[in-house]
């Protein structure tokens, strides 16, 4: 977790901010980005594989 008490290893897809917010990190709609986290499940690691998108890409805060 950091500093704000968030944890940012995990897509809280039940807060439209985190939806809206990750979906826009990782370039993909909220749909995909629900569909990717319905498949692989919430850990930002697993998405960001799942969309086949670099290590290090698509931070949020």
């Amino acid at each position: 977790m950091n500093e704000a008490g968030t944890d940012r290893q995990v897509i809280h897809v039940d807060q439209d901010f985190e939806r809206e917010g990750w979906a826009a990190a990782f370039g993909v709609t909220v749909a995909e980005l629900l569909a990717a986290v319905k498949i692989v499940g919430n850990s930002v690691p697993a998405v960001r594989a799942y969309l086949h998108k670099p290590e290090g890409s698509a931070t949020m805060f």
